[in-house]
């Protein structure tokens, strides 16, 4: 049996989760931006991984792991997302909901999808199932990455389903994103999700190496990177793409992050007269200059440079952390 979900229209963007949020939301009638999804998924954050089991060993992230729960939270729109033991029964439930006229929010690893053709692992890589042909054993996915669909072997697209590798295991992961009620309005959801953003940057979990935290115990620990990978090039490759490439937009987040704040000023008017756009370019820019040095510590394996970038983190965590403040300051004026 072949099926695709009549309606469904496949348009790439800047990040994996925004823009396949936004044309699921375009299929039920919702017509949002690609910013405006990620800044009401609160998506802006920071998380530091000083020990994976994979290479390059040590790694961080520039937002939210529930970014797409997050955005369906401050719209009032349910995120019924469920996980399958078994890589079968995961594909089964999710082909069954295509083949119900649902297009399906599933979660991917890099290193098994075919079109990608990389080895590296990249967990948590979010994509929209919307087809399938059962005789040539393929499905069919709607990828930020890529201009058109993309055909991958349903075998493939089951191993990257079941992918285990840290921090983000995929578990077979799958949702249909389907408004239940009325929508909160703009002028509601856009307060909300600043506020939300704000509160997990500046107060992440106890012990947790997330938010502005995140960020001093990296730069402390960065000088130590040669010991904790046996690939610093690799590693310091890889954090330049995780800032600059890899579905960013650019600037860690923080440029699409800026537009956010742009467009979503007539539903919150403090926000018009705050700046608080142009100072989010402004961190933009601040991790463009560490992703610049990391390039270069990647192509000359000289660890000294790990010193400047100790110290561009530290000024970029107080950079965030008087953002963060501000934000939740505009929001108490208006309140």
């Amino acid at each position: 049996m072949r099926h695709t979900v009549p309606g469904y229209v496949h348009r790439p963007g800047l990040h994996c989760g925004s823009s396949a949020m936004r044309n699921l939301l375009a299929f039920r009638g919702i017509v949002l931006s690609e910013p405006m999804c990620f800044g009401l998924g609160s998506g802006a954050g920071f998380l530091y991984v000083p020990a994976l089991s994979v290479p390059p060993g040590v790694a961080f992230h520039g937002r939210i792991m529930e970014m797409e729960r997050a955005l369906c939270d401050a719209l009032a729109i349910p995120f019924p997302e469920r996980t399958e033991e078994d890589g079968d029964a995961g594909w089964e439930r999710a082909r069954e909901a295509v083949l119900s006229g649902h297009p399906v929010l599933i979660s991917t690893d890099l290193a098994h999808l075919d079109y990608f053709g990389t080895t590296t692992h990249f967990p948590g890589h979010r994509v929209v199932l919307f087809g399938f042909d059962d005789e040539a054993g393929y499905a069919v996915l709607s990828d930020s990455e890529r201009e058109g669909p993309q055909r991958v072997s349903v075998t493939s697209l089951a191993m990257s389903r079941s992918s285990s590798i840290p921090p983000y295991p995929m578990e077979n992961r799958w949702c249909i994103v389907a408004p239940g009620g009325r929508l909160r309005a703009l002028s509601e959801a856009v307060p909300l999700a600043l506020g939300k953003n704000a509160r997990e940057m500046l107060s992440p979990p106890p012990g947790s190496a997330a938010g502005v935290s995140g960020m001093r115990k990296m730069a402390r620990e960065i000088l130590r990177w040669p010991g904790m990978t046996e690939d610093l090039p690799f590693a310091a490759r890889f954090g330049y793409q995780v800032i600059e490439k890899r579905g960013t937009g650019g600037g860690f987040f923080r440029r699409l992050y800026a537009r956010y704040l742009d467009e979503s000023a007539p539903h919150c008017p403090p926000l018009a007269g705050s700046g608080l756009a142009g100072k989010m370019v402004a961190a933009a820019d601040g991790w463009t200059e560490i992703a610049g040095i990391l390039k270069e510590i990647s192509e000359s394996g000289d660890a000294g440079g790990f010193l400047r970038v100790s110290d561009l983190l530290l000024h970029q965590a107080d950079r965030e952390e008087a953002f963060w403040r501000e934000v939740a300051s505009t929001l108490r004026g208006h309140s």
